[in-house]
């Protein structure tokens, strides 16, 4: 039954799905009215709202003057950013939109900004005695020399990625292992594959490119992969919804299930704990070579498949925006264990 309508502003909406838009129309508690922004004019997903607009990116000046317009002509009661970048603006902002009458859905400003700062967040975690890969942060490539030598490669594998991704997960992530040929996978495999590479490309990278963010270099955990939906409040994890991955297409989940591990609940709540978290959290955890649960990373946001939590019984998309307006949600729905998403790829055609 409907029992109010709520207008909603998805900035940088390419993250946001055609199943969570639908979601959102289709919902059976509330009349939400979705307005889109994105910086790609030709957003495949515009035709799942009620307007779209094309925004300046998050970085930009006037981005802050283009969302309170657009607040103000479209009347906007909620934005649910969805993307790091957004995250860490529209949390810097919250009062800025509150005054406005606007409720975001984001954690506060201080978990977010220590969240992304995957150097920093790691060591939080281990300083509270929980696990994390053995990693070195470096500048240059001296100190990655130095780092790979230390975490024992190349009798071990590792990975690299930045200590602070610029905009969003994902970009910049590599696995160094000798026992895989690269030369071989160049010419054999899928592009979005190419996520191993040797210690001689990277080498020779650092060398041309006179600039590149802080890099962690890792350990590599090559066991099963976790990526855990928080729904928090205060600090309290609310609910968890563990899944396990079990495909992956460029770092994006193409298969995954829903399952019980008190051991990824434990550690996903102590987190969530931690960092004071509020909203819709994701932990992405890995088991080692020693069977060791791991964190890799901390998204203080909606994450990608944020739909398959919601279809397990748990709508924190819904609850997300009850809460930012200040009204109950429930908190006791049961997870649906064993629920799992398949992603395939459809065909769509547009006129001209």
């Amino acid at each position: 039954m409907i029992t109010e309508k709520i207008t909603v502003l998805i900035p940088s909406a390419g993250f946001a799905s055609i199943d969570l838009l639908e979601h959102l129309q289709k919902h059976k508690q509330c009349d939400y009215r979705l307005v889109l922004a994105d910086i790609n004019p030709d957003l495949s997903t515009r035709n799942y709202c009620d307007c779209f607009y094309v925004s300046p990116r998050t970085t930009s000046e006037d981005y802050i003057d283009f969302i309170k317009e657009l607040c103000e002509k479209e009347s906007i009661q909620v934005i649910l950013p969805g993307k790091s970048a957004d995250a860490f603006f529209f949390s810097l902002h919250v009062d800025f939109f509150r005054g406005l009458g606007v409720a975001v859905v984001v954690p506060n400003h201080e978990s977010v900004k220590k969240a992304i700062d995957k150097g920093l967040s790691f060591q939080m975690v281990k300083e509270l005695g929980l696990a994390v890969p053995d990693s070195i942060q470096i500048e240059n490539e001296s100190e990655f020399k130095e780092a790979c030598f230390k975490l024992g490669y190349p009798r071990n594998p590792i990975c690299i990625k930045p200590s602070k991704y610029p905009s969003e997960s994902g970009r910049g992530f590599r696995i160094l292992d000798p026992t895989v040929n690269v030369y071989h996978r160049m010419f054999w495999e899928q592009p979005s594959e190419l996520y191993y590479v040797s210690y001689e490309a990277v080498v020779e990278a650092m060398k041309k490119e006179e600039k590149f963010p802080p890099l962690l270099v890792m350990e590599y955990l090559p066991g099963e992969e976790y990526s855990v939906y928080c729904f928090c409040e205060n600090g309290k994890a609310i609910y968890t919804v563990a899944n396990r991955r079990v495909s992956l297409l460029q770092m994006s989940t193409l298969e995954a299930v829903v399952e019980i591990n008190d051991e990824v609940d434990f550690l996903s709540k102590k987190i969530c704990e931690l960092f004071s978290f509020d909203y819709c959290v994701n932990i992405q955890l890995k088991y080692s070579t020693d069977r060791k649960l791991k964190l890799i990373e901390i998204n203080p946001r909606i994450a990608g498949t944020i739909m398959l939590p919601v279809m397990a019984g748990v709508d924190m998309v819904h609850f997300g925006i009850q809460k930012s307006l200040g009204k109950e949600y429930p908190k006791d729905r049961k997870v649906r264990i064993g629920t799992r998403i398949k992603r395939e790829f459809i065909a769509k055609y547009y006129d001209c």
